[in-house]
């Protein structure tokens, strides 16, 4: 009407561009029909190019063919609410136009179709708020925890079949573990094998019921969905807290009773304290299924350093010593491992000092600025010399793979260790490990006597004061006191609990006697460790078993603790 231009759109084209017109929004409503919101939406944007145009004639709006074919395939894969599939992926589809003059014709083609994150105002305010999508996060993504995913993969399938009753299906299940070992990303990667939104909460949002209310309205509207709950043990246990808090627990208690019974709302709780969950949320027939997600095993490493640091990938040794040297770190961990030793090795295969290095860092922390003096270097290096020589001697099967005298925060210096991962440790193990964490004062006592005793040893004598309240109060290994569990007891009397604290010194005091003997026998090793120490600051696991091959192997018996002085052993 006010340029002279007819516009023309082929069949194909108009089904094409109002599908995009309908699609192009977060959220759909009446008005997106209305002519006037068509004409703004679809045909204002050509209108400057129209206007700047000469002339009068026909006008073509078209949609390719390939960018017909891109639409066509989203609207056939979600061919029962596509709008519903865009706001569970906070998705909309949204395309670029361009122009053309052929033969007296302006050609226009909405073209590059394409979706694109939909934007919310609360993007841009930071508020919170609840949001339910379909995750991106791949299920091989998630390296290890096999039981716990053959699980979920068996309720992927069983939430796919159309003819399965919600109410047969399970309601739910418990992650726990400690921080980083993937409890978060292995509920994502459900839903997304799942292909069903994802609602996170943390336990501390619904700690009042119409917090809860506000969720269960959103998982309806989405159902079939999956609700995640991090730090669920905020929640608690009824009766620990306060009456509104009772109330909370017990409507959440209700929906996940009833509602999972109308429609397939499947609840993954995370935790790193599963024992304070109410034991009524965790019951038969409620959430009642529980994997413990612990760091990963050497094959899920080995995969997964494979997939974050690919430059080592075609490189089987390497890879198996970053896979061995890396045990104990959590999934977290190893990712955090990857991108530091990608930032180190500036695109090359990472050289063994970089290794090391980086695995100190991740698990001790950066390097002080400010290092000990020559006076101080030694003391700690005769520090640490008495744990390696200790647990050389006590675990002879898991080696010492690195020694360090450089200060990192209030650690002076470090020993790592081969650990035998064991579920189970006996009262001669755990006498031992005693005794490698005493070995560091005592060899202090040896060299520099009574007098020159170091505050160094705070941390071990708290660890060795723990393992030993655990062996006599807790694992029941004291000849003394017996099969007890000691915190179990109601009260103790003031006798039974000076008996207590006599055996816990008893345990501590034979540890440092066999720490001691041990030493002494050593003495020659532990000169050596010392000197190398001081003098490089860093022994690894191949400088170690050098020093360690010289001269005889003790076995485990007991080496007797004689009185020697000190400078006996400078001798």
């Amino acid at each position: 009407r006010q340029t002279g231009w007819a516009l023309e759109v082929d069949s194909d084209s108009v089904q094409g561009l109002a599908a995009l017109h309908l699609l192009s929004k977060p959220s759909l409503n009446w008005s997106a029909t209305q002519s006037d919101f068509i004409k703004q939406h679809l045909l204002d944007p050509l209108c400057p190019v129209v206007f700047e145009t000469p002339g009068q004639g026909n006008l073509r709006l078209r949609l390719p063919g390939a960018d017909h074919f891109v639409l066509q395939e989203w609207l056939g894969q979600h061919r029962k609410d596509p709008c519903k599939a865009l706001r569970q992926r906070q998705l909309l589809f949204t395309w670029d136009y361009t122009h053309e003059s052929r033969n007296g014709e302006l050609v226009f083609q909405a073209g590059n179709v394409r979706t694109v994150k939909a934007h919310r105002l609360t993007d841009y305010q930071g508020s919170v708020t609840l949001t339910a999508r379909v995750p991106d996060v791949g299920w091989d993504d998630v390296a290890g925890h096999g039981d716990a995913k053959t699980f979920l993969d068996q309720v992927a399938k069983q939430m796919s079949e159309p003819a399965k009753k919600p109410s047969d299906l399970p309601r739910g299940t418990v992650l726990s573990g400690p921080p980083g070992t993937g409890k978060t990303m292995l509920a994502k990667a459900f839903a997304s094998r799942c292909g069903l939104p994802f609602i996170a909460v943390a336990g501390t949002d619904l700690l009042e019921p119409a917090r809860i209310d506000r969720l269960y309205q959103l998982a309806r509207r989405e159902a079939p969905c999956v609700i995640f709950v991090d730090e669920a043990d905020a929640l608690g246990i009824r009766g620990n807290r306060s009456a509104a808090h009772d109330a909370a627990i017990t409507k959440l208690l209700t929906q996940v009773q009833c509602f999972s019974a109308d429609a397939p709302i499947f609840h993954i709780l995370a935790t790193n304290r599963p024992a304070e969950l109410d034991p009524a949320l965790v019951r038969a027939q409620r959430i009642d299924r529980h994997f413990h997600l612990g760091p990963p095993d050497s094959d899920a490493r080995r995969r997964l350093i494979s997939q974050q640091l690919g430059i080592i990938a075609d490189d089987d040794s390497l890879l198996q010593v970053v896979t061995e040297q890396s045990r104990g770190l959590t999934g977290a961990q190893l990712r955090r491992l990857c991108q530091d030793l990608q930032l180190a090795s500036t695109n090359a295969k990472p050289t063994q000092e970089q290794l090391e290095d980086a695995l100190i860092k991740l698990v001790h922390g950066p390097l002080d600025e400010h290092q000990p003096d020559a006076i101080s270097r030694q003391r700690i290096a005769c520090h640490e010399a008495g744990h390696a020589v200790v647990h050389n001697a006590c675990f002879p099967l898991q080696p010492v793979e690195l020694l360090s005298i450089e200060s990192r925060g209030s650690q002076g210096g470090i020993m790592v260790c081969r650990s035998d991962q064991s579920a189970f440790e006996t009262k001669a193990s755990l006498a031992d490990r005693i005794s490698v964490a005493l070995a560091g004062r005592v060899a202090e006592l040896e060299i520099y006597g009574n007098d020159g005793l170091s505050t160094g040893a705070i941390s071990d004598l708290t660890k060795a004061t723990q393992l030993a309240w655990h062996a006599v109060c807790e694992a029941g290994l004291d000849e003394v006191l017996g099969p007890i569990a000691v915190e179990t007891l109601p009260s103790m009397a003031p006798s039974f609990q000076d008996t207590v604290h006599e055996r816990v010194q008893v345990w501590l005091a034979r540890a440092e006697s066999r720490a001691r003997g041990l030493i002494r026998a050593e003495h020659f090793r532990h000169k050596t460790l010392t000197e190398h120490l001081a003098d490089r600051g860093r022994l690894n696991s191949n400088d170690l078993a050098s020093i360690f091959s010289v001269g005889p192997t003790l076995n485990r018996t007991d080496i007797p603790a004689p009185e020697v002085a000190a400078c006996d052993l400078c001798k």
